[in-house]
């Protein structure tokens, strides 16, 4: 198993149930379900939990690409937010969106933004924020044992 793999499904798992549970309070609103400042915060957070991952895989040396790939593991199975919210809008149990001119599409357009839009995003940051992660990884080390 590469060093990479384990702190990018553990903290990618957290990242998820965070996301999940950011859009269903969104959803549990009287009258309104998603608002435009979910998106920005949804990705803002994985990219957090991208440098928590690069930061725990650490680094050790130049050609180390580890902390990278923690950074796109983490937003790979973070984005899964986005299937599953399609399975539970599947089953009809979110309300419609917010905006009105929203309401034909009901709530697929938000699966299709954190999926279409948010995903790639997420998951290209992701691997800059592993990188930077383990920068800074690398920095607490040094700042330790001098």
């Amino acid at each position: 198993m590469a060093r990479s793999t384990p702190p990018g499904l553990v903290i990618g798992a957290v990242s998820l149930c965070v996301n999940i549970a950011l859009l269903l309070a969104g959803a549990e609103q009287q009258g309104c379900s998603f608002f435009p400042w979910m998106f920005p915060a949804i990705l803002a957070l994985q990219i957090c939990f991208a440098v928590a991952a690069g930061f725990a895989t650490g680094y050790c040396g130049r050609g180390d690409r580890e902390p990278l790939k923690a950074g796109m593991k983490t937003n790979l199975i973070a984005t899964l937010s986005g299937l599953i919210l399609y399975a539970l809008a599947g089953f009809h149990m979110l309300p419609a969106p917010c905006k009105v001119e929203a309401a034909p599409l009901g709530v697929l357009v938000v699966p299709l933004v954190l999926t279409f839009f948010i995903a790639p995003v997420a998951v290209l940051a992701g691997a800059g924020a592993g990188w930077l992660g383990a920068q800074m990884s690398r920095m607490v080390h040094a700042k330790l044992f001098e």
